[in-house]
């Protein structure tokens, strides 16, 4: 089954909510997404940053849009995110961690998954 297969199915056969990451095997989707936020301009919709874990200090940022949901070929989209997450080690090692999103439900908590 193809995540467009996928879609399909969550929103009308289980009359449900989906989240896909879009990756490289997408490509043409990944691109539509990313160059929409590729100069953000606006300040993000939501952000947090962690106290320090373990010697690590995190912030995410998210931004939010429904501005693509015409132009994006993909079944059933009602919203794209872009997330951004930085993690100051205690050797001050920036790691950046970009993902977009395409999602039919705002998720202003969404968390990573912890990559220690």
């Amino acid at each position: 089954m193809t995540q467009r297969e996928l879609a399909e199915y969550i929103a009308l056969k289980r009359d449900a909510h989906y989240h896909f990451t879009t990756k490289t095997n997408q490509e043409k989707l990944l691109k539509e997404v990313a160059s929409f936020f590729e100069n953000v301009s606006w300040a993000p919709d939501h952000t947090t940053k962690d106290k320090p874990n373990h010697g690590r200090n995190e912030s995410r940022r998210s931004w939010v849009t429904t501005e693509l949901n015409a132009c994006l070929k993909f079944p059933h989209v009602a919203q794209a995110f872009k997330f951004d997450r930085v993690t100051y080690r205690k050797k001050r090692e920036k790691i950046h961690e970009l993902s977009h999103t395409v999602s039919p439900v705002k998720l202003p908590t969404w968390q990573p998954p912890n990559r220690s």
